[in-house]
């Protein structure tokens, strides 16, 4: 059987700009935030990102420019709030957001 892991760099690469990705439930415990720093520093652009209750790795991505659209029924930093980039972002107009109750 073939060997399915993968390095961080190699899983990151497959994602391109403008794939739609799903990133799990979690304001802030257990985000993928490696995986998030990664498609970060690899320069990916206009993302479509779809959470069940996205936070601190979707904010991230916000921050950093990559995210085109989020779809997701809430957003925000758990006990530390609301999530700033996406608080800036919403309000100027800079990516789509798909509210799903």
């Amino acid at each position: 059987m073939p060997n399915k892991v993968v390095s961080l760099t190699e899983a990151a690469g497959v994602v391109r700009d403008g794939a739609l990705i799903g990133l799990m439930n979690s304001k802030i415990d257990g985000a993928p935030m490696a995986f998030v720093r990664e498609l970060i520093r690899q320069g990916r652009r206009d993302l479509r990102v779809v959470s069940r209750g996205a936070g601190l790795a979707c904010d991230l991505l916000i921050g950093a420019g990559v995210l085109r659209e989020l779809e997701t029924c809430s957003m925000d930093l758990d006990v530390y709030g609301p999530a700033p980039h996406f608080q800036r972002a919403i309000r100027g107009s800079a990516f789509r957001m798909k509210d799903t109750a």
